[in-house]
């Protein structure tokens, strides 16, 4: 099962939403700020179905695809997991050290307020939502740069026609005013000739 994100001006915004969006409006926000919120919005919703997808078990894994903008002229399409969350960098190690059960001390005590499972409940989906929003920015830099390189290039392009045109034209018109110069001496010449 796939979810497709595309842009959040094509998706109808909820009606708490409007009256925030009427809100800022009203007291002369930019249009852009405006969009901005919707987008981010949009953004909760899909990580929040995701989420519910995956809580429910209709989910085994969640994964994101997106275009990683690397730089200019790179992009790459990637894969990532998104849900079930899994530690990387040195905290898969120290993870996988303790799962093995290599200890380095006593485990620190925390007291959570509220429980663990309410404060997961509200972080989780937050942070799946920056997931999404996170690579729907990755994909619209990577579209951007594409488009720019492309323009480059037909830019650059269409000089090089226009180079090549206009040195064409110049030899054709000097071509033209050299038979034009060469008749009239022809001429002057039979006249010359004549008299």
């Amino acid at each position: 099962q796939f979810i497709a994100v595309r842009d959040a001006g094509q998706v109808p915004a909820g009606r708490v939403l409007e009256l925030a969006v009427d809100d800022l409006l009203q007291h002369q926000v930019p249009l852009r700020v405006v969009r901005q919120i919707r987008r981010l919005q949009h953004h909760l919703e899909v990580g929040e179905v995701a989420v519910q997808e995956y809580l429910s078990g209709r989910a085994d894994e969640v994964y994101l695809g997106f275009t990683e903008y690397i730089n200019t002229l790179r992009q790459e399409p990637r894969l990532r997991p998104l849900l079930p969350l899994r530690p990387q960098g040195e905290e898969a190690h120290s993870a996988a050290g303790l799962a093995m059960g290599a200890s380095h001390g006593p485990a620190p005590a925390y007291i959570y307020e509220p429980s663990q499972e309410a404060l997961l409940d509200v972080i989780v989906p937050r942070f799946t939502a920056l997931q999404v929003y996170q690579a729907i920015l990755e994909a619209a830099a990577s579209e951007h740069s594409a488009r720019m390189v492309a323009m480059r290039n037909a830019t650059d392009s269409a000089k090089e026609l226009l180079g090549a045109l206009q040195l064409g034209y110049n030899k054709a018109r000097q071509l033209a005013i050299t038979s034009d110069l060469l008749d009239i001496v022809g001429g002057v010449e039979a006249l010359g000739k004549a008299t």
